[in-house]
């Protein structure tokens, strides 16, 4: 079992080798070994599968070209064969020859090649064209042409270039009057005429707008010589000198200082690039770091370390000074008169963020509200402008009275006839007293040390039943309202001065 795993772990081991190997190598028992000279890809080291290009693989079965498998071996084909059979029999000639039979015999000196008579060419040499049947030589520049002797396809001069069959001086050359390719001089990539006249410039220099022929700096380039230009520091449009010496900067935003650098102007500050200058954050006039962190303020008055904010109750303006938000705010938004808190407790915000007084509340002055006067719904300065009861009229001194017919009871009007109604409702109702109720009341208030004291009795069903007439009469009030409207004025329908009820117990009711 043991065996097994090894020769298994061998496999593997093999396996990945395998792949590891490089081409021209062979993996033999986990080595990568080389292949034979010019091989490509062997199976054992001295065997090759596949050559190189323009190599042919030797073996016991194939010859290399111009030679053919005899019983020997390979042996030589006859005088200019290319391919042969035997000693005696070319199959195809080499360049210059024709085949004619089984020998191979020269073609006229001009073909390159030639078919049928040693005469008939059908290919020529470098120099000369086919017109034809024959090969004929190629004309000044030409070296090599096509179709006649003027059509160039490659130039004698090695500074010009066949394009569209003429021979063209090469790029950074210009021809001259002897027809001549003359090398244009640095900084002209492309020149005519003469090797001054520009008419390209390397990649450093640019034509000039305003000068013909000639090349100089690009922008942000500086000349070291005529010949040269380099770059200058990032921020720079323009600089001479040295790369660091600024003329121009690249930001608008930006100046150049004392010492030739640039450097952003007040409000501004350098950004992550190194070239570009971004404003201070509003209201900041001067920022350091960030745009945010502000050294000095449009408002100097409400700065606040390194940053500009306006107190509590206070916004800036357009031009991002603090101005106080109006009365009766207390704090503002976007506009001193929007507020957002008021000065006044008795103030509460409008739907256009306005403060107004409270229901029941009037403004006395400009930042506060008064209490309206205990009877008026709404008021104003001068008095009430409605009333709290359905009763009451507004008198000409803008008060809340009581309408004829009625009296004021506590802030409500009762009907006058209610008191003697409540009276005869108690007095004509005692047969059905149970004596559940008293009412307690002072006979004389002229001595403050001996008061006396009587009592009148009122039952439960008493008071129920008169109870009950009174809310059908006063139907359009809630029931603690009723209640107590009701225990009132029972109390003062009687001619003394009443106090309070009392239950039995000389527990006070009300």
């Amino acid at each position: 079992m043991s065996n097994y795993l090894i020769r298994i772990c061998i496999i593997l081991i093999n396996c990945i080798l395998t792949w590891s190997c490089n081409q021209g190598e062979v993996n033999i028992n986990g080595y990568c070994l080389t292949c034979p000279l010019n091989c490509i890809s062997c199976s054992i080291v001295y065997l090759c599968d596949n050559c190189k290009p323009e190599y042919y693989v030797i073996s016991s079965t194939n010859c290399l070209p111009q030679y053919y498998k005899s019983t020997s071996g390979c042996d030589l084909c006859p005088a200019y064969c290319a391919t042969c059979t035997s000693s005696t029999v070319c199959q195809t000639c080499v360049d210059h020859y024709i085949l004619i039979g089984n020998t191979c015999s020269v073609c006229d000196s001009s073909c390159k090649n030639c078919q049928t008579t040693t005469s008939s060419c059908t290919s020529c040499d470098p120099g000369k064209y086919l017109s034809g049947s024959s090969c004929l030589p190629c004309s000044y520049p030409c070296s090599e042409c096509i179709n006649n002797s003027n059509s160039c396809s490659a130039c004698i001069e090695s500074n010009k270039t066949a394009v569209n069959h003429q021979c063209v001086c090469d790029e950074g050359y210009y021809i001259d009057g002897s027809n001549q390719c003359q090398l244009c001089t640095t900084p002209c990539s492309k020149c005519e005429y003469n090797t001054n006249n520009c008419t390209d410039c390397v990649s450093t220099f640019t034509l000039s707008a305003s000068t013909q022929y000639q090349c100089i700096c690009s922008p942000g380039y500086f000349y070291v010589d005529s010949q040269i230009c380099e770059k200058c520091v990032s921020s720079c449009l323009t600089c001479e000198l040295n790369r660091n010496h600024c003329l121009t900067c690249v930001d608008t935003n930006s100046a150049v200082n004392s010492i030739f650098k640039c450097v952003c102007n007040p409000g501004w500050i350098l950004d992550f690039d190194g070239i570009t200058c971004i404003q201070c954050q509003q209201p900041c006039v001067e920022c350091v770091g960030t745009i945010s962190k502000c050294i000095t303020c449009q408002d100097q008055l409400h700065q606040k370390l390194d940053t500009c904010e306006c107190e509590p109750g206070w916004i800036n303006d357009m031009n991002y000074f603090c101005i106080p938000c109006s009365s009766p705010c207390k704090t503002c938004q976007n506009f001193t008169f929007q507020c957002l808190t008021c000065l006044d407790v008795n103030h509460e915000l409008n739907n256009l963020s306005q403060c107004v007084c409270k229901s029941s509340y009037y403004p006395d002055t400009l930042t506060t509200c008064a209490k309206c006067s205990e009877s008026c719904k709404e008021c104003d300065q001068n008095g009430c402008i409605s009333c709290i009861g359905v009763d009451q009229i507004i008198d000409p001194n803008n008060n809340c009275t009581c309408n004829p017919g009625f009296v004021l009871v506590s802030t409500q009007c009762i009907l006058q006839l209610t008191r003697y109604f409540l009276r005869l409702c108690f007095v004509f109702s005692k047969d059905i007293i149970l004596f559940n109720f008293k009412i307690v009341h002072l006979k004389s208030q002229s001595s403050s040390q001996n008061q006396q004291t009587s009592t009148i009795q009122i039952s439960q069903a008493n008071y129920n039943f008169c109870f009950d007439l009174f809310k059908n009469i006063f139907h359009n009030r809630d029931v603690a309202q009723e209640q107590n409207l009701f225990n009132l004025l029972t109390i003062t329908s009687f001619k003394h001065n009443l106090l309070f009820f009392q239950d039995r117990n000389d527990n006070q009711i009300i």
